[in-house]
């Protein structure tokens, strides 16, 4: 049956589930693990009450994986948690609105999700949170041909891309589309990764040696 003017066509896998279109948000996750993100969230909030549902660290690290995904109000953490998958400066911008115009149209701070100000001072602080991860992620992972980047152009090129989620031997697979030009720039940012983990393991032994080597 022909589906409209141009000669193609859709196909709808058999498999009910599996795919993503956020295979470019991982390293986000895991460069905030290596970053101590989610340690910090930990040990500053103290929200939930027992083992029942998200610890805060889910709560907050989903929220700021909605940013960089480009959600922007809390009802789209949905669609985000249905796809199978460092504080800002306290001192002037140099560059203020273009740093303002990334908050609220990049991310999330064009829309706040309450008539309540604690409630919204809570979104921004995520939503700065986010901001930083990203800027951190360009400056230490993907390098100065970046820095300069947009978050839209960044989505473009690295998160919004189509993957198979597969689980396979006991490891989580992400499967990615074969000769897609982004695929390489994946790869070495999760190596990138790798590097800066071993260099805070190693930063933080000689810490611990200097303290036990003083008491």
């Amino acid at each position: 049956m022909t589906q409209g003017i141009f000669d193609f066509q859709y196909e709808v896998e058999t498999r009910s589930g599996g795919m993503t279109g956020l295979a470019g948000l991982p390293p986000y996750r895991e460069f905030g693990y290596v970053m101590g993100l989610g340690a910090a969230i930990s040990n500053r909030l103290k929200i939930r009450g027992g083992d029942q549902g998200w610890s805060d660290e889910q709560v907050v690290m989903a929220l700021i994986l909605l940013n960089l995904a480009g959600g922007d109000c809390v009802s789209d953490l949905k669609g985000l948690s249905d796809d199978e998958l460092i504080w800002w400066y306290r001192k002037r911008c140099g560059k203020s609105e273009e740093a303002h115009s990334v908050m609220k149209e990049d991310l999330a701070g064009g829309k706040l999700p309450s008539c309540l100000f604690g409630a919204n001072a809570a979104w921004w602080h995520i939503m700065i949170l986010a901001l930083n991860l990203n800027s951190a992620m360009k400056r230490l992972v993907l390098g100065k041909n970046r820095v300069s980047k947009r978050l839209k152009a960044i989505r473009f090129a690295l998160i919004n891309l189509p993957g198979r989620v597969l689980d396979h031997a006991r490891s989580l697979i992400v499967g990615l589309t074969g000769g897609h030009p982004s695929n390489g720039i994946l790869f070495e940012m999760r190596r990138r990764i790798f590097k800066l983990c071993e260099s805070r393991l190693v930063s933080s032994h000689l810490d611990a040696t200097a303290k036990g080597a003083l008491t």
